[in-house]
Formats: C-alpha cells, structure tokens, sequence
C-alpha cells in the first residue's frame, strides 16, 4: 500500500507526461494509481483534495529530465517537497498567483509540433479554396464562353377536349399526378447527358458541362414553355420529349429577350433549409402548382414581359449518399450540421457556429445508438418524400425571376406576384423558397448588377446560393402544361397538330437535279423563317444545295473607299449611300427535272423536302382553304418550277396577280414560249374561239362543253332544257360549216337574221339538225318565235354588247392553237381580272379555255404515248369554273397526260347551286370527282363546316379543330406517293423570290400582246363585216390593205401570219419585234 508521497510522485510524474490530465481527475487518478486509487484517494482525504492538488502541480521539463537521468531518491524527494511546499502556499493564500517557470524543452516541442500542423491545415484549407475558386472560375469562364451556343426549344401541346365542369374526384387527381409524372423521366434522360462518353465526364467535373435552362416566358401576353440546352444535346432532349409527349411541337426559337423593356429588375429565390429539405410535393397537391406560376404571369400587364428562369446542371451520386445520411439523421431527430463554401462570402457568420459545433458546443449523441424517433404524421410524410428524392438524381439549379416594363412601378409588383406564386411549394417539415429581400431592397446598387448578369448568361449563381432540387422538385417546379388541368388562355397552346412526314417520302439522284435551288421564306419563327440559313445547319442533306447570289448593300457615302463616278449613289431618308453588291451564299432544295417542290415537313426541328413525283402528279392536285391562307402563293411556286423544267402550264387566274408575278419568273430561255393572255387589254385583244374546229368529229364535244358554260353560268333554271335545246341545234349548224370559223356571236343570228340562217341550213349534212330547222323550226308560229327567240337572245346580250369581252370571243381565229401550245410546252398564263372585265365574263372565259384545253388533251388520243408531253393546268378559284369539264379532266385526263391543279375557298363551292350567277344548275359531280379521283389532297385553314367534312378524310389523326386551327401558310396535305395516297402530315409551304426579274414582265407582256393580240380597229371591222354592215374604210390604219377587207363582209378577213421565228430577248425593246399588224 502506497505512502502519501508516493501516491503524489505518481500524480506529478502523469501531468508531466500528459499535462491535459489536469483537467480530467478521474482519468488522472486511473493513470497514476491503478488498483491503488482507492487507497491514494484515503490519503488524500478526498477527490477535491486530489484535484486542487494536481491543478498545482508545476512541470518543470528540465528538472524531469535530469531526474530521469540520475533517478536519485535526494532529488525525487527535493522535488516532493517543493510540491508539497507550493501546495501548502496555495492553500494558504489561494489568491496569491503561481510563479511561472521557464518552458522546458518537451513543452517547446510540442509548440512546434503544433505550429507545424496548425501551418499545414492552413496549407490545406488555402489550397481547398484555391482549387474551389479555380474550379469556379474555369465553370463560370466556361458558361460565359459558351452561352452563345445554346440553342431554345418552344415546346407546345394541344390544348385538347377536356370537359368544362369535371368533378375533383381522386380518380382524376390521379391522373393529374401521372400526367405531370411524365416530365420526371424527362429529367432522367437529361441527368445522363453529363455520362454520355469520357469527355462528357471529364468536361462535367471540370465545369459541370451539361447546362439545360428551363423558361417560363411571358411575352405579349402569351405564356411560353421553352427549354434550352447545348447544341449537341439538343437531339437528346427532343427525343425526351418526345418520348413522353407524342403531340407535342419542339420548335426550335431564338434566345428570349430578357429586357426589352425600358426598366427592368430581378430577383433570385433562395432554399431556407439545407439541400435534404425537398420542396412539397406535387404528389400531395390537390391541383397542378404551375396552375399559381401561371396565373401568377397573366396578372402581368401584356406591355410588360416576365421570365421565371431555372438554371440546372447535373450533380452526382455523391450528393445522394450524402442526403440519404443526412435524412437517417432527421428520422433520429438529431441536429445537422454543414457548411458551404459560399457561406465564407455570403454568411461568413457561419464560420463560428460551424467551428464551434466541432469543437465544443452539446456533447452530440452517436447516430448509431439512436433508434428512430416517432413524430407526427405530416412530418413524417415530409421525412418520407426526403427519403423517396434522396435516391433520385439530383441537379444544382439556379432560380431567379425576371421583368422589364416600360412603366417602373409596375416592377415591384410583378416580382412579388411572381414570388408570392412559389408559396404552393412551402412545406412546413421541409423546405420553402424565399426571395432576397434584404440584399435586394438595402444593398441592390452592389448584388442586382451580378444578378443581371446571371439572368443574362443562365448561370446557376452569382452572389446567391445555387439550389440543389431532385427530380421530382424539378417536376413539380417546371412541367409541360395539360389541358385538362392547365386551364389558363394565357398559355401558348398548339392550334393544329404537327404530324411527321411518311418515310418513303420521294428523293432524287444528283443527276436529275436542274440547276436551280430554291429557297426563302416558311412561317416559322426559327431564324425569322430565313430557310437558308435553317438549312445551312443541313450542307450535307442529298436535297440541300448552295448558289451564289449578288446582293444589294448599301455603304453611307461618307464610308464609302471606292470610285464615286463608277457606282450608283441613291438616297434614302435623307443620306446618301453608295449601291454596292457583295456576294453571298445562298442555301435552298434542290429542283429536280422529274419532280416539284411542295414545301417543306418541319416535325421536332427535322426539315424534310416534300417532292411529288413526275408520275404522281397526273393523279392530279387539290387544295382547298380560306382566302389569304397561302394557295395563290403556293401555285406560284410550283408552276415556277414547272417552267424552269422545261414544261408545258397553263394558269388561269381570275384576280390577275398570280399571273403578274409569275411573270417575274420566266428565265430567258424560255421567253418565246410565254403567252400571256391579258382579258383586259382592249387595244390589242386576243381571240378566243369556243367553236374552233378542225374536223367536224370534234363538233359534238365542243357543243356539248358549251352548253354546259351556259347551264353553269345561268342555272338550269333560267337556261333550261328548251333553251338549251335551241342553243345546241343552233351550235351544231354552224359548226356543220367549220371551215368558215363561226363565233358563239354567230347562234343568235341563225334565229334573227333570216337569209343568214337559210345559207347555214342549207349546209347541214346532219339529217337530225336539219330535221329541227325544216319540220320544227318551221312549224312553229310567228307569236311562239316572237316569245322565244328574245328570251333566248337575251342570254346573250352581256356578251354580243360588251365591246370588251366580244372583241374576245367574236374573233374567227383563236389567238394561239391550244393543242400546239400542249405539245410544244408553252407557258399560258392566263389573266381574267374580275376588276377589269367583270365576273360574268370571267368566268365565261375561264370555262371556255378549260374547255378548249380539255379536247386538247382527249386529241391525243390519236399520239403515241411516248409523244404525249406532260401539261399542268393550274386553276385558281377554280370553282369559278367548274362544269362537268373538270369532272371529266379527273377520270380521263391522266392518260393523255393532262394534270390538274385546283384551288379554291370552301367546299360547298362545289355543291349544289354554288358558283352560279343567275341560277341553280342542281347538285355537281365535280365534288364527287374531286374527292373521288383526285390523288393528292391538301388543305389550308378552312372554315368548321369543311374542317367537319375534311375530319372523315384525315381520321383518325386529326380532329376538325386541328384541321381548322392550322396556321397560315401550312397545311395538311395526303400525299400521292408511287399512286399510293400517303397518310396526313403536315407541311410548310415556301415563299421564294429567287430568279426573279422584275424588267422582264413588262417586256413579256407587251411581246405577247403585239404577238398574238390584235389591234382593235381591225376586231372591230371584222365583227361589224360579219354582221353585214357596212365598214368606214377611212377609219382603219392605212398600213393595212382595206380593199381586201371591203370584199369580204361576210367571211373572216385572215391576219398576217406572225414571224414563227420571232425570239424575245429580253434585253430588246419588243418595239423592235415583228409585230402582228393587226
């Protein structure tokens, strides 16, 4: 049993060794004494004895080390005394201090020891944040860098059919959930783009590459959905999409402009908990949150515009390992502690609570030695929805909302409408979203400039704290809308359905190409719809070509280097500028020698040409859409590249523009073979005879076509079966004696003029005609042709009196031979202004030459088929013209290699009565025919009751809304593919003015004019001749022969044949061309 002393030396020599001993009695006691402590304690007399004593206990490192050296009893109890002495002086005057000794050599060791580590951890934690602030700026040097190449996807969905008042019942909650659900396994497949290959990785530590920005925009008061991503994950993320919402568009728009306003201001929103802490959840929602997003944007003014911008980047599983150990802590109930590297710069408090958490603070429980801790059903649901996101992925996001008005008060209000939006989200076991109120409103002049530039370059932060949401946050924060539970009209539905072209669409070898490209303009917003420069991303798509134009840039002259005297200088608004030409490259498709350009499919960003075959096209083509849609625009376009092709048309146009700007188009090559027949030129008319014949087997057919004029123009009512009666036996009379060139002009005279119709009779060869005139005709009394023969006169009075129309149709000889015109490939263009010459006669003429052409076509009957050359007939309006002709060019014509091209307004211009102007002429076959025969079949916008109609031949794709709600300049079109109807899609059509000239139409109207046209002095002799009148030889042109006139009163006086080998160049005044004399 130890002695007192001995029990003390113990002590002193366990605080020399492990001077923290001090401070902890009892584990000193255990050291020292071990089984002695017990009876150490008695000598002591007690614990408090013990500690007093230790706490006075002096350690002197030099006096140790020499006792250790010569372990002499003298010193040893030297020191015991001295101990004991300081003891007892420190019971005696306890407030008297203790002496201070020297260190000793050990303790200045330990000093440097611990300065070294104390430097290395400073070392460490210098070189931590060196590499975080490195790692920071190569981040934020590569998004500045790269912000440029992000591309911006509109997403649109159809708003559907969902019913007004449906009942929120949990069925349909249900499918509310499921429905938004979808956007999560789009937020999976964008959380693998950071994965994708090594250099993906590598470029995701390095700078947290894969960027995608999530957009509300609100502008002019439509709520857009886009989001924005790198170039080369753009494909990734359409397909995503895709995947999810098969009816949604993928748009591909320019950057959205943040601050177009005059003022503006921003605001990012921040987590208040720590990243384990998930917003509420859209699954324990009643209703769709955006629903509080959206509203919260249509409250803004329409003037003003609006962004909710979220800025996410991929994190990776270390982040879920981490949550996961954080969330078994809060079902413990037991206290998290961190902290960030940005709270060094934004909450440099935090500093000390976190050190001090470590170093002291409570004495902290084990997690392990905790079991789980039952609390309240909310919490624990809250706790529950943390687990679930803690094993999702998880991305770093960036939220900071954005406004610009012209107005500044209004800047406040729409921030906080926007953030008091965010309140759905709040859980009140979990996290929330809170603004920065204090660094907005007391120190903005310092933050908002960062802000702005955050908001400008889509960083995830910048002097504010990157959020870290999963999945499922991201869902419930930003999802595509649905109709049946977004219901706001503030969002930007889609109005029709976008449908993807078939996979067999045509495509041509490199040899068939024609050396012309096209390209221009499609209603799209993508680059302003500039379809070269969306084709330049395609260079090496087989139909994708590239020509170099010359185009006009005007230079300030006062910037202008070049020779003044050689170059034109023009002004404009004031300032002079020099008219220069550079070159540039121009991107287009491809035409093609045995095919034409539709326009183009744009399905999610893919732009596939649409080309209809050589072959398919003698199916024929109809369109059919309101007025100001696009037909007249589209029908330019295709018969441009039938001209450039070297192929025979015919455009009849009723309003006069189509025409006129074709004529634009027309290359010099094919100059001769442009006829352009202007009805409403009354100085030079051209003929235009319905009874032209060349042999009397095609009088039936040419009767029989012009009674159907009439019953079409008049109704069956007013030119009914008597009328019509006399009118055929009248028509096959003159036409017995074809030679003689009779005019429509000439059938009320065989009823008027006595010894006319005695010297036509007389050459009736047909026993049934000559039957009417001699037993019928005859037989009739005086009163009976008094009451007919003015009836049926008067249906012919608008023409014979209109000096205009039957300077026309009065001519004996047709200006140009329609059958040669369809062998020879010429270029008709036909212009029946309705302005200028009227409506009636408009539709008289049109009907004549679509009459004319289709006996053209059937005379080829006697070609062989490798003879028959292709002639496309483009009818405008056509419904202006439709008779039983049409119904016929759709079944027969395709063989003899006629193909039509037909537009029009409604579909009800085709029934019964529609089109007629003095009557009904009972139901059309032409509806039938068309729907019945036509192989290809497009509409633009129409009207609900054609949309209905239209509904039965597009099902089951689309809906008559669809049909109905497409956008100008698209359409929906059944594509003849190889004579196989294709299904629906959709199609842009492409407005171009490539090769266009405007100095030629001039000179190409005037040239056909003096060609063809005739003057009208000499159409009016003619006529009056025929009538057998006299004519003032004095008032014709002297240069003309009148005596050969004057002998002939009765008989078409012929016209000079015209120079066949006339040639239009361009370049030379028409003046100078052969001209027709009369």
């Amino acid at each position: 049993m130890p002695n007192l002393e001995q029990c003390k030396q113990s002590l002193q020599q366990q605080i020399i060794k492990n001077p923290k001993l001090k401070k902890n009695t009892s584990k000193l006691m255990k050291q020292s004494w071990g089984e002695d402590k017990i009876s150490c304690i008695k000598k002591f007399g007690s614990i408090t004895a013990v500690s007093k004593y230790s706490k006075n206990i002096t350690t002197n490192t030099t006096t140790l080390n020499t006792n250790k050296n010569t372990n002499s009893n003298t010193t040893s109890q030297k020191n015991i005394k001295n101990n004991t002495k300081q003891y007892t002086q420190s019971t005696e005057a306890p407030h008297n201090a203790a002496p201070k000794k020297p260190y000793s050599n050990t303790t200045n060791q330990l000093i440097h020891i611990g300065n070294v580590i104390l430097y290395i951890i400073i070392g460490i934690i210098a070189f931590a944040i060196s590499i975080e602030i490195i790692k920071k700026i190569f981040r934020r040097g590569y998004a500045f860098l790269n912000h440029k190449r992000m591309v911006y996807l509109k997403v649109t969905l159809p708003r559907g059919d969902g019913k007004g008042d449906r009942e929120e019942s949990k069925e349909i909650a249900k499918d509310m959930k499921e429905t938004i659900g979808r956007m999560e396994q789009v937020y999976m497949n964008m959380h693998k783009l950071g994965t994708l290959s090594v250099s993906d990785k590598i470029q995701q530590i390095l700078f947290r590459k894969p960027r995608i920005v999530l957009i509300y925009n609100y502008e002019e008061g439509r709520i857009n959905f886009i989001i924005g991503t790198y170039p080369e994950y753009r494909k990734i993320v359409e397909a995503a999409i895709g995947s999810q919402y098969e009816k949604s568009s993928v748009e591909l728009v320019k950057k959205p402009e943040l601050f177009t306003k005059k003022h503006f201001d921003v605001m990012p929103l921040e987590t208040q908990e720590e990243d384990c802490y998930t917003l509420k959840s859209f699954r324990r929602m009643g209703d769709d949150p955006i629903n509080n997003l959206i509203d919260g944007l249509r409250n803004i003014s329409k003037y003003d515009n609006a962004n909710i911008i979220m800025t996410i980047k991929p994190l990776g599983e270390s982040w879920n390992d981490r949550a996961k150990k954080k969330i078994d802590l809060l079902y413990k109930n037991l206290p998290l502690t961190t902290f960030h590297f940005t709270d060094i710069f934004l909450a440099p408090w935090k500093i000390f609570a976190f050190l001090f958490n470590i170093g002291g603070g409570k004495k902290k429980k084990n997690p392990d030695e905790v079991g789980i801790v039952r609390m309240v059903k909310s919490k624990e649901e809250s706790i529950n929805d943390m687990g679930k996101e803690a094993g999702n992925p998880a991305f770093r996001a960036g939220l900071i909302i954005t406004t610009s008005s012209d107005v500044k008060e209004r800047l406040r209000d729409n921030i906080e409408g926007l953030v008091s939006a965010y309140n759905v989200y709040t859980d009140e076991y979990g996290n929330e979203l809170n603004q920065l109120a204090i660094e907005s409103n007391l120190f903005g002049a310092f933050f908002k400039p960062f802000w702005i530039i955050a908001a400008k370059y889509f960083l995830t932060s910048l002097l504010y704290k990157a959020n870290v949401f999963t999945t499922g946050e991201l869902t419930g924060l930003f999802h595509l809308p649905d109709g049946k539970y977004n219901r706001s009209d503030a969002i930007n539905w889609m109005s029709y359905k976008v449908l993807p072209a078939p996979s067999n669409l045509p495509m041509f070898p490199e040899d068939e190409f024609g050396g012309y490209i096209m390209s221009g303009i499609v209603a799209e917003k993508y680059k302003k719809g500039n379809l070269s420069e969306i084709l330049k991303d395609y260079p090496k798509h087989r139909a994708v070509g590239k020509k170099t134009d010359k185009v006009e840039k005007l230079i300030p002259l006062k910037d202008f280097n070049g020779d003044v005297t050689t170059t034109e200088i023009i002004e404009k608004d004031g300032e002079k500028f020099a008219k220069t030409f550079e070159e540039k490259d121009i991107y287009g498709y491809k035409i093609f020698k045995n095919a034409v350009l539709l326009g183009t499919n744009i399905y999610r960003n893919n732009y596939a040409p649409v080309y209809m075959k050589r072959e398919d096209r003698t199916r024929h083509h109809y369109c059919v859409g309101k007025s100001g849609t696009g037909k007249s625009v589209y029908l330019q376009t295709l018969a441009r590249q039938d001209i450039w092709n070297g192929d025979g048309c015919c455009v009849i146009d009723p309003h006069g523009d189509l025409v006129e700007d074709i004529l634009e188009y027309i290359p010099k090559e094919r100059a001769k073979d442009v006829i352009f027949f202007d009805a409403g030129n009354e100085e030079r008319p051209m003929g235009l005879n319905l009874f032209e014949i060349n042999d009397l087997d095609e009088a039936d057919r040419t009767v029989n076509d012009a009674t159907e004029i009439f019953i079409k123009m008049f109704g069956a009512e007013i030119f009914g079966p008597r009328i019509q009666e006399y009118f055929k036996y009248g028509s096959l009379t003159l036409l017995e004696d074809f030679e003689d060139r009779p005019t429509i002009l000439d059938v009320t005279r065989l009823y008027t003029d006595e010894a006319y119709r005695e010297f036509k009779v007389a050459k009736v060869t047909n026993p049934v005609v000559k039957n009417f005139w001699t037993k019928t005709y005859n037989a009739m009394g005086d009163r009976e042709k008094a009451e007919i023969i003015p009836y049926f006169s008067s249906k012919f009075v608008s023409f014979n009196t209109n000096r205009l129309i039957r300077n026309i149709i009065g001519q004996t000889k047709s200006a140009f031979d329609i059958t040669d015109a369809m062998n020879n490939q010429k270029i008709l263009l036909i212009n029946l202004s309705k302005g200028k010459i009227g409506e009636l006669n408009a539709q008289l003429l049109g009907m004549i030459l679509v009459s004319k052409i289709y006996n053209a076509a059937m005379a080829r009957a006697k070609m062989d088929q490798k003879d028959r050359k292709d002639f496309y007939l483009y009818v405008d309006e056509f419904q202006n013209f439709v008779s039983n002709t049409f119904a016929d060019i759709l079944s027969e014509a395709r063989k003899y290699r006629l193909s039509l091209i037909m537009a029009h307004q409604y579909i009800a211009q085709l029934e019964k009565g529609a089109g007629n102007n003095l009557g009904e002429s009972g139901k059309s076959p032409v509806k039938d025919a068309v729907f019945g025969n036509v192989g290809t079949m497009q509409s633009f916008k129409v009207g609900a009751p054609d949309a209905e109609f239209l509904e039965k031949e597009y099902k089951p794709v689309l809906s008559a809304a669809d049909i109905a709600g497409i956008a100008n300049y698209k359409a929906y079109i059944k594509l003849n593919i190889d004579n196989t109807t294709s299904r629906v899609f959709s199609m842009n059509s492409i407005y171009t003015s490539d090769y266009k000239s405007k100095k030629i139409a001039g000179i190409l109207k005037e040239y056909s004019a003096k060609k063809y046209g005739r003057k009208r002095e000499f159409v009016d002799a003619e006529i009056t001749a025929r009538f057998g009148m006299d004519v003032d030889e004095n008032e014709l042109p002297e240069e003309v022969q009148t005596d050969e006139l004057s002998s002939q009163k009765t008989k078409t006086q012929e016209p000079p044949e015209s120079n066949e080998n006339t040639v239009l160049d361009p370049g030379v005044n028409p003046e100078n061309t052969t001209e027709n004399t009369q």
